[in-house]
């Protein structure tokens, strides 16, 4: 998803403020730590830019309201969309990774490989 540009940044927690514009990034299949795994380094990039991102999931009634802020603005529905998408991710999966039950909230960081801004 990398190599073909359809991943174009990455949402970690970053709770010590590790990345920074300008740094350089290896984008690895698998994790690099684990050697038994077989982990594979497929390309180098540069961190482009930066944005907060929260991300909450409501308890309702009938149904869950997902909200997602950037850089404290919140976001509409299709703007979430398209935040998942280019994460590699369905809104479906989105929800499961980052707030999978109903209630829960998660702070983090974007990471930009490219331009883009929300």
């Amino acid at each position: 998803m990398i190599q073909n540009k359809s991943k174009i940044h990455t949402i970690r927690h970053d709770a010590k403020n590790r990345w920074k514009i300008g740094m350089s990034i290896q984008h690895w299949r698998g994790n690099p730590r684990n050697v038994a795994k077989m982990p594979y380094k497929f390309s180098d990039g540069e961190c482009k830019g930066i944005q907060a991102i929260r991300i909450f999931r409501a308890e309702k009634v009938y149904f869950s309201e997902l909200t997602v802020w950037i850089d404290n603005r919140k976001l509409s529905h299709e703007e979430v969309e398209r935040l998942a998408a280019n994460d590699g991710l369905s809104i479906a999966e989105f929800i499961r990774w980052f707030v999978p039950k109903a209630g829960s909230e998660f702070h983090g960081k974007i990471i930009h490989f490219t331009d883009l801004k929300y």
